[in-house]
C-alpha cells in the first residue's frame, strides 16, 4: 500500500488462502409439473392463479438425518434484497419440513402488488448446510387490447368478422375464444376460436352478447366485452344444410350446426306456445 500523500511512504504484506475441496450436498430443486413452470433466464414465470408445487432432493454427497425448512422471500422496494416471508399460522403453504412443498395461489391473489417471488429449501446435515433455490416472476394477463366487430346486425348466414389489437406482444397470445348469450351471462356459449386476432365467424339469430378469451402462451386468460348488441335474424335452413354438405372448416361446420340447432329449437318453442 502506498501513502497517498507522500509515495516514499509504503507498507507491503501477503495472507495465505487454502482451498479445499468440501463436496458439499448437491440439492435439487423443481417444480413438481413441469409445465406450469416456464424458465424465463433467472424466473420460473407461472401464472397468479396457479399454486406452486416444488419437489426436492440431495443429489450427491449426502448425509443421513437431514433436516428440511422451505422459506419464501419478496424482493424489498427499490433493492435486491430478498425479504423472508413468514409461513407461521397461515393455511397456505404445506410441507415446510418435508420434501415436497406446496403454497397455494392465495399468496398471489392476496399480494398482486408482489411480482417476485423467491421459493428456497434448506437441508441441514450434521456437519453442514446445504441450499437451492428458485426464483419465479408472476406472468401478467393480457393487457391493453380490444376486441371488435364490424357490424351490429346480419343473418345467421352472415360472416362476422372479429378483430382484436394491440394485446401485449402478438407472439404471446395463444388463441382467442368467442362466446355468446342472448339473457343469462353465465349460460354463454363458445361459438368460435382461433390462434390468430382476426377471424370471421357465423352467428345463431337473436340479440346477443359476445365476449373474447384472449389466452397467452402460459393459460393466463383475459376476458374482453363487445359492448354492442349483435342483431342477427334467422332464415331458411335450406342455404345453411348445402354449405354443411360443402364445408370441410370444423370452426365453420361447429357454428353452422349451431345455427341450424337453434333454429329448430325455436320453432319448437313457437309450436308449444301455439298448443297452449
Amino acid at each position: 500500500m502506498n501513502n497517498r500523500r507522500n509515495v516514499t511512504i509504503y507498507a507491503s504484506g501477503f495472507v495465505l488462502v487454502q482451498i479445499k475441496d468440501l463436496k458439499r450436498p448437491m440439492i435439487i430443486i423443481g417444480c413438481v409439473i413441469s409445465t406450469l413452470c416456464s424458465s424465463n433466464l433467472e424466473y420460473q414465470l407461472i401464472n397468479p392463479t396457479t399454486q406452486v408445487a416444488l419437489y426436492s432432493f440431495c443429489y450427491r454427497n449426502c448425509r443421513l438425518n437431514e433436516i428440511i425448512q422451505w422459506n419464501i422471500y419478496y424482493p424489498s422496494q427499490n433493492s435486491t434484497q430478498w425479504i423472508l416471508f413468514s409461513l407461521r399460522n397461515s393455511s397456505w403453504f404445506y410441507g415446510e419440513t418435508t420434501k415436497n412443498f406446496t403454497s397455494t395461489n392465495d399468496l398471489f391473489l392476496i399480494h398482486p402488488e408482489i411480482i417476485y417471488w423467491r421459493y428456497e429449501v434448506v437441508y441441514s446435515f450434521a456437519d453442514e448446510i446445504s441450499v437451492s433455490a428458485l426464483n419465479f416472476k408472476i406472468n401478467s394477463k393480457p393487457s391493453n387490447g380490444t376486441c371488435s366487430i364490424d357490424r351490429i346486425n346480419g343473418t345467421i348466414e352472415t360472416l362476422f368478422q372479429i378483430k382484436c389489437l394491440d394485446w401485449q406482444i402478438e407472439d404471446n397470445i395463444k388463441d382467442y375464444s368467442l362466446f355468446y348469450w342472448s339473457k343469462d351471462p353465465t349460460k354463454r356459449t363458445i361459438v368460435a376460436f382461433s390462434p390468430i386476432s382476426n377471424f370471421t365467424v357465423r352467428l345463431p339469430s337473436g340479440n346477443l352478447h359476445l365476449l373474447v378469451q384472449i389466452r397467452d402462451l402460459m393459460n393466463s386468460i383475459t376476458e374482453f366485452n363487445i359492448s354492442s348488441t349483435i342483431s342477427v335474424i334467422s332464415q331458411e335452413t335450406k342455404g345453411l344444410l348445402v354449405e354443411l354438405h360443402e364445408n370441410h372448416d370444423q370452426n365453420s361446420i361447429g357454428q353452422i350446426i349451431s345455427s341450424i340447432s337453434q333454429q329448430f329449437n325455436q320453432m319448437t318453442n313457437e309450436n308449444r306456445e301455439k298448443a297452449t
